[in-house]
């Protein structure tokens, strides 16, 4: 077999699974693999689609050949639920920082300003879990086929 890049390989080396020349083209037009996306390693096409993650970047499961995609809300009450919680999250959490970063510089003593710190950093934790309940949802819903 002659390579897109000039080397020759025996036969036997084509559609193995392995890049044996070097460039791909020896496992290019193959039906007995499936190549990773991110990665470009060679799995076996029966790998694809199976339930197990065989790839790094999970190409062979998460892609629009598989019908096995699981939605995470299946149900229109849970998404609107899941958005209904991350956008109240976000903004009271907004809300609350926004509060307290203002109310900060006026605290006179250190405890007063520690305290506030905690507020500050659990009420950023808690944003950023609201936005990605709702990231989550919306994905879900519209990039999950």
């Amino acid at each position: 077999f002659e390579c897109d890049n000039g080397l020759c390989i025996p036969y036997e080396k084509v559609c193995n699974l392995n890049d044996d020349c070097g460039d791909s083209s020896d496992e290019t037009n193959c039906f007995n693999n499936f190549k990773c996306l991110d990665s470009g390693e060679y799995i076996g096409v029966g790998k694809k689609c199976d339930g197990a993650f065989d790839c790094l970047d999970y190409s062979d499961e998460c892609n629009t050949d598989c019908d096995n995609q699981v939605k995470m809300f299946s149900n229109s009450a849970l998404f609107n639920l899941a958005c209904a919680f991350g956008t109240i999250s976000t903004l009271l959490n907004l809300c609350v920082i926004f509060k307290g970063l203002k109310k900060f510089s006026s605290l006179k003593s250190v405890t007063a300003k520690i305290n506030e710190l905690f507020v500050l950093v659990v009420s950023s934790g808690d944003l950023l879990q609201g936005v990605f309940i709702s990231l989550v949802a919306i994905s879900d819903k519209y990039l999950n086929k």
